[in-house]
C-alpha cells in the first residue's frame, strides 16, 4: 500500500474548531448581544491562555525526557528499548507540537475577535457592565418562553433537539433561511 500521500493529507487536519465555527457556533451563539458575546469569547481566550501555558510547560519538560533518552541510548550496551523509547517520545513530541499550533491558532482567534468587541464596546465602568449583562440576558428571553411540557420531546428522538435549535438560532437568520416564527411549536411557543 502507497501511503506516500498521507503527510498532505495530514495537513489538512487541525484539531478544535475552525475559525467559521469560532464566530459563529461559540461566540454567537453563546451571547444574544454584543456583551454577551464578549463575554463568551472571553471565557474562551482566558481558558486558551491558561491551556496554551500548561501545554508550553509540558512540551519543554517533555523535550528534557527526549533529551536524558538520547543520552541513555548513547550510554547503553543494546540500546534497543531505550531507542525505542526515544521514538516513543519523538512521536508524542510532534503530536504535542501539533497541538500548540493548534491551540494558538484558535487563541490568536479569539484574540482578534475580543479586540474588536473591545473596540466596539469601550471599557464599561462597573454600572455599565450591570446594565449591558440585564441586557444580555433580557435580549436571551425576551418574546420567547420555553414550553415546558414539551422538554422530554427536545431531548427525546427523533425529534429536533435543544442543541438544533441552539445552532440554528446562532446564525444569521437568512443565510439559515429559519425565523422563530418557522420553529417546531413542540419546541417553542410564543
Amino acid at each position: 500500500m502507497d501511503i506516500s500521500r498521507l503527510p498532505s493529507i495530514l495537513d489538512d487536519h487541525h484539531k478544535w474548531h475552525d475559525r467559521y465555527q469560532i464566530r459563529n457556533f461559540i461566540v454567537r451563539k453563546n451571547g444574544a448581544t454584543w456583551w454577551g458575546q464578549y463575554k463568551q469569547c472571553v471565557r474562551e481566550l482566558k481558558r486558551r491562555w491558561e491551556l496554551l501555558q500548561e501545554e508550553s510547560i509540558a512540551r519543554v519538560e517533555h523535550q528534557l525526557d527526549i533529551e536524558e533518552t538520547e543520552r541513555e541510548v548513547e550510554q547503553a550496551d543494546d540500546g534497543r528499548r531505550e531507542r525505542l523509547e526515544l521514538l516513543r517520545l519523538q512521536v508524542r513530541a510532534k503530536s504535542m507540537d501539533s497541538a500548540l499550533r493548534d491551540r494558538v491558532r484558535e487563541f490568536v482567534e479569539f484574540y482578534a475577535i475580543a479586540c474588536a468587541y473591545k473596540d466596539h464596546l469601550g471599557t464599561p465602568d462597573a454600572e455599565e457592565r450591570e446594565m449591558l449583562a440585564e441586557h444580555e440576558w433580557k435580549s436571551r428571553t425576551e418574546g420567547w418562553e420555553l414550553n415546558l411540557p414539551a422538554m422530554p420531546d427536545i431531548a427525546g428522538v427523533p425529534r429536533i433537539t435543544d442543541a438544533t435549535v441552539s445552532d440554528i438560532l446562532c446564525l444569521a437568520q437568512e443565510a439559515a433561511g429559519v425565523t422563530p416564527d418557522l420553529l417546531p411549536s413542540a419546541v417553542l411557543t410564543d
